[in-house]
């Protein structure tokens, strides 16, 4: 048997395995360790707080507290705009055209800011 028959065995061996574990378990989540799932189960879980810049930014920029609720449900964190080597962290959670910047300290974030796309506003 040569290098490349033992290969082939192995993977369908191995993709067989797979298909299996992955019938036995159906429901599990395969990508709950990423840090863009990680970050936003704590979105979920943790309390929020709306600070008073925030709240001046969402009468500027029109954005209510369902929508909020919404972000937090089906939103994405943008790392790349993030402040995660901070203290605290502030995550940037995006949500349709509209941008919270959240400040995580120990287990509350609090909204920071808002911002709608091409809009801005005279907030302190």
């Amino acid at each position: 048997m040569t290098v490349a028959q033992r290969f082939m065995r192995y993977l369908i061996g191995f993709v067989i395995g797979l298909a299996i574990v992955a019938l036995m378990f159906p429901k599990y989540n395969w990508l709950a360790w990423t840090p863009q799932q990680r970050i936003m189960r704590d979105i979920r879980e943790f309390t929020i707080q709306i600070g008073p810049e925030a709240t001046c930014s969402m009468d500027c920029t029109q954005v209510t507290a369902e929508h909020l609720q919404n972000a937090r449900l089906e939103g994405k964190v943008d790392f790349g705009r993030s402040q995660v080597h901070t203290e605290p962290k502030v995550y940037l959670l995006e949500y349709g055209h509209v941008s919270y910047h959240l400040a995580l300290s120990d287990s509350t974030f609090t909204v920071r800011s808002v911002a709608r796309e091409n809009q801005t506003c005279n907030c302190p």
